[in-house]
């Protein structure tokens, strides 16, 4: 978190209201506690309006008993071990987010940090409840991963920017199985998957992508209103970036056989909510319905299928034809870059 120094904002102290007057003494003696118990803490960030006519706070204080207080919880802080976020517990509900702003303010009668942007910060605790990977013992004859463990940051760059345009990326394919199966990459997997929503997209991301310094625009296949997908190189890594579509029943990524025109589609159900989980030390959102979707892809996920004898077009369990793109349609369905 950093202090920008914004200008003055408008917040509230803790409020109290009554219908019947004669309880007035008792809440603000309640209110008086509630104040007196926050100044027991060095550090406070208030995390506003998560849970309605509460009052919220994380701290990184390690020393102090949070017990809620009235109509007072606490969160416990605690950043991660390279710094690139932060995880918030209370209990059984963990959390975790990166990229917070936020800023001091002389609040509850005392110095609070508080978030910069109210919605934004909403955001990201919505899509925050953290998932842990579960780290299974697979053998293979692989010593060492194609895709180096730095590469990671290379993807958090790229999760940077597409997140700038205000979708929300997440693992997807082979990378999620990878980071739900074996914390890492899998080891002899060549490129790496994400996806995001296509009611997400904002038009101009695609055309910054031409523009970027941190990675090469490759394709762009599919239309937006139908089988969208992007892939760019990073280290000459490629990042494949599927756009999901949805109805009420199922979800769907799209791709092609190129040398056919022949449309390809992915089935899953329904991704209703995003999480986080943590690769390799930077954070990443996850599909909340991890299995579910594993599950869709690969049947019996938990059982390795080498990358050699894995083909992507009829491999998945949940892949179907649909159709052939014409062709009047393919100069607006397959750019090279």
């Amino acid at each position: 978190m950093t202090d920008n120094g914004i200008t003055k904002d408008q917040i509230p102290l803790l409020e109290i209201s009554c219908n019947n007057c004669a309880d007035r003494d008792n809440l603000l003696h309640s209110e008086k506690q509630e104040l007196q118990y926050l100044k027991q803490f060095y550090h406070l960030f208030w995390l506003r309006d998560i849970i309605p006519n509460k009052y919220v706070f994380g701290t990184y204080d390690k020393s102090k008993n949070p017990v809620a207080a009235g109509n007072i919880i606490i969160y416990r802080m605690m950043n991660s071990s390279n710094e690139d976020y932060v995880r918030f517990m209370h209990y059984k509900d963990l959390r975790a987010a990166y990229g917070l702003r936020a800023v001091k303010k002389h609040i509850f009668e005392r110095e609070t940090w508080i978030p910069v942007n109210k919605e934004e910060f909403l955001q990201k605790w919505d899509n925050g409840r953290f998932l842990e990977c579960i780290r299974l013992n697979i053998s293979t004859s692989w010593s060492k991963s194609v895709i180096p463990d730095d590469f990671i940051n290379n993807m958090a760059k790229f999760r940077d920017f597409v997140e700038s345009f205000g979708a929300t990326p997440f693992l997807f394919g082979g990378t999620l199985l990878g980071w739900y199966r074996e914390c890492a990459f899998i080891k002899d997997t060549t490129d790496v998957d994400m996806a995001m929503k296509i009611t997400s997209l904002d038009l101009r991301m695609l055309k910054n992508m031409e523009k970027s310094e941190d990675f090469k625009l490759f394709w762009i296949l599919g239309k937006v209103n139908d089988s969208l997908e992007v892939s760019v190189y990073s280290a000459n890594i490629k990042i494949d970036l599927f756009f999901v579509y949805e109805n009420e029943d199922f979800a769907w990524v799209g791709g092609m056989i190129i040398s056919e025109r022949k449309k390809l589609r992915w089935v899953y159900p329904p991704i209703s909510q995003i999480c986080t989980g943590d690769l390799l030390g930077r954070l990443f959102h996850v599909p909340c319905n991890v299995e579910e979707v594993l599950k869709a892809d690969y049947g019996d996920w938990r059982k390795p299928h080498p990358t050699a004898n894995f083909t992507w077009y009829e491999s998945h369990n949940n892949v179907h034809e649909a159709g052939y793109w014409s062709e009047s349609e393919w100069n607006d369905t397959y750019k090279v870059f």
